[in-house]
């Protein structure tokens, strides 16, 4: 019937086969042709061997059945078709079991080896997937460490480097005299940055960190998770080392301006004056300074340092005296040296025996560090000494033999 008008087409058996399956048209030609009750036997054959319409209709049975048992397939469809025809073919209340356990039998060993290579493949599947999955973590493993490998040199090419090593130190000077943060900030600009460095750090992390050495005399910069943990370590080991340094140097200072005998009133003022200023000297208080003041003209009398001192001026004072001879004064010893307090040491009367003894009364170096100094200082005494006499340069002479 047409739903559109209502009317009525016939259709013959032909055309119904088009639109059925394999198994109703199978049923259909039975029916039709040799036994009308063949569908109610074929409903009770599958109802007692349910496996026989998978047998016979199912294209996809069996998927996993390796080629060589195929022939042994198309043996039991074979042989189940023909036996289930001829149950269908004519009337009868008794199932074909004896005509069709062969077949079922080897259908069930069939289905057995069909499962053992289905799961051998999906043993094999996993094993792929396994596989893959190790490789592809072996290769991220290499990447991630290629590309570690290539930082770890970038960092120790960069850390390694004398524009990244003079930087630093000057960065850690700033950090040092504890400036106001806009001043700072105005000087830091006219440091230059390595190229590679100001990939990793800007103004506004370097001044977050001179913000917290100046509170806590330590950079450790947990707040800026972004910078590199190195930058900030060597950047706080210059600017501990630099600090401990400048400490040093102005408890020398400090010490020789207050007891040094050979000061006049006016020349100790003024010394006093100029370590007040800076920020070590800042942390003293204004009796502090008086007391140092007054320290040497009362020393004679009572050779004690004032309890009201700060602790750690104290011990600078304690440290340095006990290094003191029995008798007479000689000053605090520079643990260093720069070029311009050496040229400060040579004088055109002094011979080089008077400015070594000079040199070893006002500083106090490492061993190896004293033998280049002093051979330095010896080098450019001899220069200035040939310079002096109007002769060939001796020292000119000893490096030409050296090269030879």
């Amino acid at each position: 019937m047409l739903r559109t008008d209502g009317h009525e087409i016939l259709v013959g058996s032909e055309c119904v086969k088009k639109f059925m399956s394999d198994e109703m048209q199978y049923l259909m030609t039975i029916t039709t042709e040799d036994n009308f009750h063949a569908v109610a036997q074929y409903d009770d054959l599958t109802a007692q061997y349910p496996q026989v319409p998978e047998i016979l209709w199912d294209q996809q049975a069996l998927p996993h059945l390796p080629q060589q048992h195929r022939r042994r397939q198309h043996w039991v469809k074979n042989g189940t078709k023909t036996t289930v025809t001829g149950y269908l073919k004519h009337r009868q209340q008794t199932l074909p079991e004896t005509q069709l356990s062969p077949y079922l039998a080897e259908y069930t060993q069939l289905q057995a080896v069909d499962r053992q290579m289905a799961e051998r493949q999906q043993v094999q599947q996993q094993h792929a997937v396994q596989q893959q999955a190790q490789l592809a973590e072996k290769e991220a493993a290499a990447a991630w460490q290629a590309a570690d490998q290539a930082q770890l040199t970038a960092e120790q090419q960069l850390r390694a480097s004398t524009s990244y090593q003079t930087y630093l130190q000057a960065v850690a000077a700033l950090m040092v005299q504890h400036l106001p943060l806009p001043q700072f900030k105005q000087r830091l600009r006219g440091i230059t940055m390595p190229p590679a460095l100001g990939q990793l750090v800007n103004s506004y992390q370097l001044g977050v960190m001179a913000t917290e050495f100046a509170r806590a005399g330590q950079i450790t910069a947990t707040r800026l998770q972004i910078v590199p943990r190195y930058l900030v370590a060597d950047l706080n080991r210059f600017s501990r080392q630099l600090a401990a340094q400048r400490q040093r140097d102005w408890d020398d200072d400090v010490f020789n301006a207050t007891l040094g005998f050979e000061l006049t009133a006016d020349q100790r003022r003024q010394r006093l004056t100029q370590l007040r200023n800076c920020w070590e000297g800042r942390q003293l208080s204004d009796a502090c300074y008086a007391t140092l003041l007054r320290l040497r003209e009362s020393w004679q009398q009572s050779p004690v340092i004032p309890a009201t001192w700060p602790e750690k001026l104290r011990q600078a004072f304690q440290v340095r005296l006990a290094e003191q001879p029995a008798t007479g004064w000689v000053p605090a010893k520079k643990n260093h040296v720069t070029p311009s307090q050496l040229r400060q040491l040579i004088t055109p009367q002094a011979d080089f025996a008077t400015v070594v003894a000079k040199y070893h009364r006002l500083y106090a170096l490492p061993a190896a560090t004293e033998a280049v100094t002093l051979s330095a200082l010896q080098r450019y005494y001899l220069v200035k000494a040939d310079q002096r006499a109007g002769r060939a340069k001796a020292t000119e002479l000893l490096k030409e033999t050296v090269d030879d």
